[in-house]
């Protein structure tokens, strides 16, 4: 399922940015993974016993997962469209990070010695891939000026 799961977020991701450089608007885009994330959701419904009753604070979590998903997803949304595609790819990943931390605080879960790891190795990712943009990006602005001199 992980394998799967990483597929599809790729193929995803690459769609995004695809539809991102032909300037479709992110609201669009993200009807769009809705609508697709909502069919295969209630197949897999259908597929586990169908639907089931629910209490209001049941309600109550979902409106308020719903509210911060969509916010998160225009967020990456918008940094997968219009930013740089391995910076914010790498960059997605502290969520990992993140979740351990708050399952550490909320749920007393203990962060062994992999899993602290594995943030590590997720952190320095990060940091790498942002150093590796910056310097693509200042070698790119270089070039662009030399060329620009010689032309003039």
């Amino acid at each position: 399922m992980g394998l799967a799961a990483g597929f599809f977020t790729a193929n995803a991701t690459t769609f995004v940015k695809k539809l991102g450089m032909l300037h479709e608007p992110e609201t669009r885009i993200i009807f769009y993974l809705v609508l697709v994330g909502a069919i295969c959701g209630l197949i897999g419904t259908f597929l586990t016993g169908g639907f089931h009753p629910w209490s209001v604070k049941g309600a109550l979590y979902i409106l308020g997962l719903c509210i911060c998903a969509t916010g998160g997803q225009f967020c990456l949304t918008r940094a997968f469209s219009r930013g740089n595609l391995v910076l914010s790819s790498s960059l997605q990943y502290t969520v990992i990070l993140f979740s351990t931390i708050l399952g550490e605080i909320l749920f007393l879960e203990p962060a062994t010695f992999p899993v602290i790891c594995g943030m590590l190795i997720i952190v320095f990712s990060g940091l790498m891939s942002s150093y590796f943009v910056r310097r693509e990006n200042k070698f790119l602005k270089e070039k662009a000026k030399t060329s620009q001199s010689k032309t003039a």
